[in-house]
């Protein structure tokens, strides 16, 4: 019989032991890591734990555990904390943040491999995250205050250049739009998952309120009038059911009606042939003529920073009348500017209502 060689014995022992393959915690430097994920669910309830997981996919396609070879972090402003492990400990507060699993482990990954980011929701089970962008008119609307309701839960939060976030809620909701100088926006919708959507508005301006209301004959025809023709003041009050608008002129007994729109508001002037029309008052009277001045016509008005507006489409013009008592109306004789320029513009005195 052959004596065993010992030293033999060892080399094989040792060829054995390193062809069996690679550890299965670290890739090698012939199959090279080439995308860092995080796992493990997307939501823990408050006040729970939760293990998270990475998982690092080879060159190859085959994927290893590399928990233990990541450094966490979390964003700032975090609901819930993660240890050097992936344990995540909730609050009670509901939101969200982001997790950060940065790889560390040997050998090196590929540069854009090393880092994964993941959202982990802080909820209770069965309930999302609905979040957007409010837009007015197509701008982010800054500053507003959006009020979520869903059964007898009520919850506001303010927009952040027109973004907001609500958190635990599912089934019907209704969201109200609110923004100062503006009407009410009530929506509804349903929450059946995580969502961020934008919302496109055009909300209705609050235009109730006491103003100061000029208006001036357009540049182009003012030398057809006098001079005190030309400019004309008012104080006005406007009440508003809606979109529909009344303004009244102190002083005058009268009133027009007026349509508040997306950014601004229309006010109609009629006029009528043969009587005078609703905005008409005194002008200058002498022994042998009375004369009124008349202004009618159409006004758009848009939302600027001391109030309304924009131009009337219409004439300003000076009515006579020769026989007080029985004499037509002579329109005109004594001036008119009939243009699509005249300036329209309401001043804010006393407010909002």
């Amino acid at each position: 019989m052959k004596p065993i060689s010992v030293v033999g014995s060892i080399v094989a022992l040792v060829a054995l032991v390193t062809g069996c393959g690679d550890s299965p915690t670290s890739p090698s430097p012939q199959r090279g890591l080439v995308r860092l994920e995080i796992t493990g669910p997307e939501a823990v309830e408050p006040g729970q734990t939760l293990q998270l997981g990475a998982r690092g996919v080879l060159s190859d396609g085959s994927t290893i555990d590399v928990t233990r070879q990541v450094r966490w972090e979390v964003a700032p402003n975090k609901p819930f904390e993660i240890s050097a492990a992936g344990l995540v400990t909730a609050g009670q507060r509901l939101g969200e943040a982001q997790v950060i699993a940065s790889y560390v482990g040997s050998p090196a990954a590929e540069a854009d491999a090393a880092r994964a980011v993941r959202d982990l929701f802080v909820l209770p089970a069965g309930t999302y995250r609905f979040a957007g962008l409010i837009r007015n008119e197509g701008v982010p609307l800054n500053g507003a205050v959006i009020i979520l309701k869903s059964g007898g839960r009520v919850e506001a939060t303010g927009t952040s250049s027109g973004s907001f976030a609500f958190y635990g809620f599912s089934g019907e909701v209704e969201m109200q739009i609110e923004s100062d100088g503006y009407l009410p926006d009530v929506r509804r919708t349903s929450v059946s998952s995580h969502r961020a959507e934008t919302f496109d508005v055009g909300l209705t301006p609050n235009v109730a309120g006491t103003y100061a209301l000029s208006i001036s004959a357009a540049a182009d025809c003012r030398g057809n009038l006098p001079e005190a023709a030309r400019d004309r003041r008012y104080t006005v009050t406007i009440s508003q059911h809606g979109v529909d608008l009344d303004l009244a002129f102190a002083g005058l007994q009268r009133s027009l009606k007026g349509t508040a729109r997306s950014g601004g508001a229309t006010f109609t002037l009629p006029s009528n042939p043969l009587t005078p029309p609703v905005l008409f008052e005194d002008f200058a009277a002498t022994e042998d003529a009375y004369t009124s001045i008349a202004i009618f016509g159409s006004a758009a008005v848009t939302r600027v920073a001391t109030g309304f507006s924009g131009q009337l489409d219409g004439a300003m013009e000076l009515w006579t009348i020769t026989d007080w008592w029985d004499g037509p109306w002579i329109r005109g004789g004594a001036g008119s500017c009939q243009s699509a320029g005249h300036r329209f513009a309401l001043s804010r005195t006393g407010g909002y209502r």
